[in-house]
């Protein structure tokens, strides 16, 4: 339970770095990692927000400086549309991202030319890892192995939400979001929270300060 400013600004550290490697899953190479990272990234980014939010009632100040940051944020169409998806998300809904590839060129030569693993069923192309072999385990169950996308594709694989008019590539979307957290954890732990007294720590740390 948070109980006070310095937990407040520790758990939402902890949720900023777990929405980061979310982050880092989606824009990875493993697509059976990049939706999870993406929401990962979506939900764990907008916790920060409720755990500053555990200074409330706790700190004097708190609203004064918070409620103009709300209200920034309410007004970033693409914030509102991330938040809009982390309700989604959350409540399992149809999924409302875009998928969407740019590719120079696809080969579907690519399932000739490589090893194919035992079982394999037949090739895919797909939105999210681009060419794969279905293949069929001895217990009927299936899985998708992923083939290296030759460089000469240029391929380029995301998933986009709706902001306005346009289609918002969410990568560099999320980002922005996860800087802007940062920023406002740096500064309510400048406003709100004081290093631990001296007597609370070891000795070689009192002598490191």
């Amino acid at each position: 339970m948070v109980s006070t400013p310095n937990q407040a600004i520790q758990a939402a550290l902890q949720h900023l770095a777990t929405a980061r490697l979310g982050l880092e899953d989606y824009l990875g190479s493993d697509a059976r990692r990049r939706v999870s990272g993406l929401h990962s990234s979506i939900v764990f980014g907008r916790a920060v927000t409720n755990a500053l939010q555990n200074m409330r009632g706790k700190v004097e100040g708190f609203d004064e400086w918070y409620g103009p940051k709300q209200v920034e944020m309410g007004a970033d169409p693409g914030f509102r549309a991330l938040y809009k998806l982390r309700s989604d998300i959350l409540k399992q809904v149809e999924d409302p991202l875009t998928h969407a590839v740019q590719a120079r060129m696809m080969d579907t030569s690519i399932f000739d030319t490589t090893p194919q693993p035992e079982g394999t069923l037949f090739g895919a192309i797909d939105t999210m890892g681009g060419p794969s072999f279905i293949v069929e385990r001895p217990d009927g169950s299936r899985y998708q192995h992923y083939i290296e996308i030759p460089a000469s594709w240029g391929w380029r694989s995301f998933l986009s939400v709706r902001v306005g008019d346009e289609e918002v590539d969410l990568g560099p979307l999320v980002q922005r979001h996860l800087d802007y957290m940062r920023a406002l954890i740096d500064e309510a732990q400048q406003l709100f929270t004081t290093p631990p007294d001296d007597s609370e720590l070891p000795d070689w740390m009192k002598s490191s300060r």
